[in-house]
């Protein structure tokens, strides 16, 4: 289903990093703990991810997905705004997202407004992201 490779999508971008320091947003690395709610069941989803890059750049990120594409991305001092869009062949919709994550430190927040179009039905859907960095890898 498409909705759970977004999710997986979400988590994998919002910690990613690249080498490309001057354009990307900064992060700490190290062993993270993301925390994502599902708006539909209210349940938490929690991975952890080891960050070894200093550096948080989605559209270097999604660069190997071939079904996702980032544009309209910017960087303001601690904080990160992206757009991706998202179609797989083999499903029957895509997915548009407008992602926004600020680090503070050693933690970061964020949110994700995703808009589903499946067999020409559309569904709209929030998810807000925490994450924390608990400890060397």
């Amino acid at each position: 289903m498409i909705s759970k490779r977004v999710a997986s999508s979400v988590l994998i971008i919002a910690f990613a990093s690249s080498g490309a320091f001057a354009e990307g947003l900064p992060i700490t690395p190290g062993l993270w703990e993301m925390t994502t709610q599902n708006p539909m069941t209210g349940a938490n989803d929690v991975q952890q991810e080891c960050m070894t890059e200093n550096v948080f750049h989605p559209s270097e990120m999604m660069e190997d997905d071939a079904g996702c594409t980032v544009s309209d991305e910017v960087v303001s001092g601690n904080t990160v705004d992206y757009e991706m869009t998202c179609s797989d062949p083999n499903m029957p919709g895509s997915m548009n997202g407008l992602f926004s994550f600020t680090i503070d430190g050693d933690q970061g927040n964020g949110n994700v407004d995703m808009t589903f179009d499946v067999n020409g039905q559309t569904m709209n859907m929030s998810y807000s992201i925490a994450a924390k960095r608990i400890g060397d890898c």
